[in-house]
């Protein structure tokens, strides 16, 4: 049965949640067509681009993406609390770029209309429409209906380009945070389209990766450090990619990590059970459905619902140190 939205989201609080969207029938609409021939690779760079335009007007913090031959990953996190910060003209000029008042197919314009701005100046519903700049929904909305005009233009055509609502998983704790981002980095390498994580373009680690050479913070993605409160894990950016580059060295040679000693202190610390913890952070994700976290919080979170079970429990004991 279909969960409700609000049932999965809440708007209200900073929340971060792993999110995947396919293409109709999971057809390479996203890359080689191996069927008919046809090259639709370059429709990737469309999704990039809609991304880092959306980045720039919403208050929504990208801190993982993957966008493959038929389906596109991403963790990102709402920053309802950074919304209640703008002012109103702050606001307006946000939401005035964010519904320019004709469809936009390429991105978001770079500067506000200012009939429109005053226009969203004027409601009495300021205090309301605010609260789509951190809307998870309406992220996925704009990007997804874009890139599906986009696509039927280009082919002449009319129809369907995604398959249905977009997947939601919500991530409870940093172990799920950490999972939900190496799973989505190195999706790549588990379709066997790259040997090396960084030789994958349109992943967030291959953009990290580039910046990083240059010494430069990268201008949309949420840094990974958390030492200034802006990121997302206690873990320094170079860290992050060479832990994640550890484990796909590994997942390519099918090697496991059996031995305690294996574990990177830092996974240690996210309280990961010992043993084969590289499998564990692959595997990690396919277990849990619209919740992933620890024993004790998915409990702590299906009591907040009125819920006496909750799916991913079992997983949850076998990940995590009892």
């Amino acid at each position: 049965m279909t969960v409700p939205r609000f049932e999965q989201i809440n708007e209200d609080e900073v929340g971060v949640y792993l999110l995947t969207n396919r293409c109709v029938r999971r057809a390479y609409l996203l890359g080689n067509d191996y069927k008919n021939g046809d090259l639709l690779d370059y429709r990737r760079d469309w999704v990039v681009k809609w991304l880092e335009s959306l980045a720039s007007v919403m208050m929504i913090d990208i801190l993982a993406f993957a966008v493959m031959d038929n389906h596109a990953h991403e963790v990102v996190r709402n920053r309802p609390d950074l919304v209640q910060q703008l002012s109103d003209e702050e606001a307006a000029e946000r939401l005035a770029r964010l519904y320019p008042g004709f469809r936009c197919s390429e991105k978001l314009p770079e500067i506000a209309d200012p009939k429109i701005k005053q226009r969203f100046l004027d409601s009495p519903n300021l205090g309301k429409l605010k609260r789509r700049l951190s809307s998870i929904s309406v992220f996925m909305a704009k990007w997804q209906e874009a890139i599906s005009h986009r696509a039927n233009r280009y082919e002449g055509c009319t129809g369907r380009f995604w398959e249905g609502r977009f997947h939601c998983t919500k991530l409870l704790d940093s172990l799920a945070v950490f999972a939900a981002s190496v799973y989505v980095d190195l999706n790549p390498i588990r379709a066997g389209m790259v040997r090396k994580p960084e030789d994958a373009k349109h992943t967030s680690f291959a953009e990290r990766v580039s910046f990083l050479q240059k010494s430069a913070a990268h201008p949309w993605l949420a840094p990974i450090s958390n030492c200034d409160g802006r990121g997302f894990l206690d873990i320094s950016d170079q860290e992050y990619l060479d832990l994640a580059e550890q484990m796909a060295r590994k997942k390519r040679r099918g090697k496991r990590s059996r031995v305690s000693d294996d574990i990177p202190p830092f996974v240690t610390r996210l309280g990961l059970a010992p043993t084969r913890w590289c499998d564990a952070v692959f595997e990690y994700v396919s277990k849990f459905k619209l919740r992933a976290g620890s024993p004790a919080l998915l409990i702590e979170d299906a009591s907040r619902r009125g819920k006496q079970w909750t799916h991913g429990i079992s997983a949850a004991r076998m990940f995590y140190e009892s």
